[in-house]
């Protein structure tokens, strides 16, 4: 949590709307109803299935939302 704090914080300073998640449902939830939605930071280590399995159901979601990890 305190990296996400750290990294929203960052970014929102440089002008984009940032929008946290720690549990990966909401972030899926959340994808559903925002097709506006340009770029996802993840984490490889996240509650209740890997970042990968995460990544992998976003871009069967919306291909075209760009996607980095952090470690």
């Amino acid at each position: 949590v305190d990296a996400l704090n750290l990294f929203t914080e960052v970014i929102q300073e440089n002008g984009y709307i940032v929008v946290g998640f720690t549990n990966p449902y909401f972030l899926i939830d959340y994808i559903h109803g925002h097709d506006q939605i340009k770029f996802i930071l993840l984490d490889y280590k996240i509650p209740e299935m890997t970042g990968s399995e995460l990544a992998n159901k976003i871009h069967f979601l919306n291909p075209n939302i760009k996607m980095a990890f952090c470690h």
